[in-house]
């Protein structure tokens, strides 16, 4: 019964765009204006169209049961969602207390510095190792077997 009532509301609102006096109307127009009111009026089909397909669907999820499961279940997500940020915000306090971030912090910290000391080390073998280079100096040989010699007969 309602899709016959939404066919008639179709059916009376071509006829409401497309009446005469609007018709001679709109012929007495330039040909740029005319194209644009005929997409308007094309426009205003759609757009009542996708209305009366809008109430339906409306109408279908009420009538199925299925607005309140999509409600249960937004409902039961933000339940966990919410239980989730709780024992992250304990297990952070938690490490907080015991230290562990403040070990983790100290320990990063240290890690940096050993790294920026090993750099600059490297740094200056370049440097050493290229002024040698330069100015024609062997690299004194090392005391200590190399990977070649050891364990190599």
């Amino acid at each position: 019964m309602g899709q016959k009532k939404d066919a008639q509301i179709t059916d009376e609102s071509k006829e409401n765009i497309s009446s005469p006096s609007s018709a001679s109307q709109v012929s007495e127009l330039p040909e740029p204006v005319r194209q644009k009111v005929e997409a308007i009026k094309e426009l205003t089909l759609t757009i009542k169209e996708y209305a009366i397909m809008a109430r339906e669907t409306a109408k279908a999820l009420r009538e199925s049961g299925t607005i309140p499961e999509l409600a249960i279940a937004v409902r039961e997500i933000a339940i966990v969602i919410r239980d989730i940020a709780k024992e992250a915000k304990v297990a952070s306090k938690e490490l907080k207390e015991s230290g562990v971030t403040d070990e983790i912090a100290a320990s990063a910290s240290e890690t940096v510095q050993s790294v920026k000391d090993t750099v600059q080390t490297g740094k200056e073998i370049a440097e050493s190792a290229q002024s040698n280079f330069q100015s024609g100096k062997q690299p004194p040989l090392s005391k200590k077997p190399g990977p070649a010699a050891a364990g190599v007969k």
